[in-house]
């Protein structure tokens, strides 16, 4: 029975089956009876009752399992951050030694390596807003990074079997394209594999994979020029 004070109806405490949300699986915190429910149950009535969220920490100091896998970088993450150390090695390194390449093995004028080097350092930049664009319209955006890997994979290839002007200014260009088509997709599958909370965390680890890469692939191309005689067979090797 509940008492009526100065005309007001009493209110009777919510029924433990009209309550939503966990509230709903212990009772006891509706009602204010002793907590029989369980650790993190019972963490959250002391934290309510305080006026403090409840903690990401179960009592004993150990992260909770959500919070253990908010912390984990994602799997896509990880592979992209390989795919990303392995292509940088090998572009890298072709980029320490194409000046010597171009110049001192194939006799080109520093007029044409200068010709080269700026689409080597431009076209990336011009095709970067179509490959974001490709990926938002054709909404797939793992195949077009794919494309773009793939492509800076085949110049890499072609270095192998051409020695003109021509020739190496189209495979210089393609790997290009590749690196811009990528880039795009490439940080919006990032985005979208990692959590809203951890995309800082998420986008350095595949940054420091990327870096790597970079950091690996002039000291790995110097490796090979010292240990083979200086050629055609050293700078195919690298």
């Amino acid at each position: 029975m509940y008492v009526t004070l100065r005309g007001t109806p009493a209110h009777p405490p919510p029924r433990p089956d009209t309550v939503e949300g966990p509230l709903a699986l212990c009772p006891e915190l509706v009602e204010g009876a002793p907590s029989t429910c369980p650790e993190p149950f019972d963490e959250l009535r002391t934290s309510s009752v305080e006026g403090d969220p409840p903690s990401l920490t179960s009592t004993d100091g150990h992260p909770t399992a959500s919070n253990a896998k908010a912390r984990a970088i994602a799997p896509t993450v990880i592979a992209l951050g390989v795919v990303s150390l392995l292509t940088d090695i090998s572009s890298e390194s072709v980029s320490a030694v194409l000046p010597l390449y171009l110049t001192a093995v194939l006799g080109m004028s520093p007029l044409a390596y200068g010709f080269i080097d700026g689409l080597y350092q431009g076209v990336s930049a011009l095709v970067r807003m179509l490959g974001g664009w490709w990926a938002d319209s054709s909404g797939r955006p793992k195949w077009v990074a794919f494309v773009g890997y793939a492509g800076s994979a085949a110049s890499r290839i072609a270095l192998l079997v051409t020695t003109s002007f021509v020739g190496i200014t189209g495979a210089v260009t393609a790997d290009r394209l590749g690196k811009g088509l990528r880039t795009g997709p490439r940080d919006a599958l990032i985005a979208a594999s990692a959590p809203p909370a951890q995309l800082g965390r998420n986008f350095g680890v595949h940054r420091a994979l990327d870096t790597t890469g970079a950091l690996a692939g002039p000291l790995l191309a110097f490796a090979v020029l010292a240990l083979i005689p200086v050629g055609l067979g050293g700078y195919h090797s690298v």
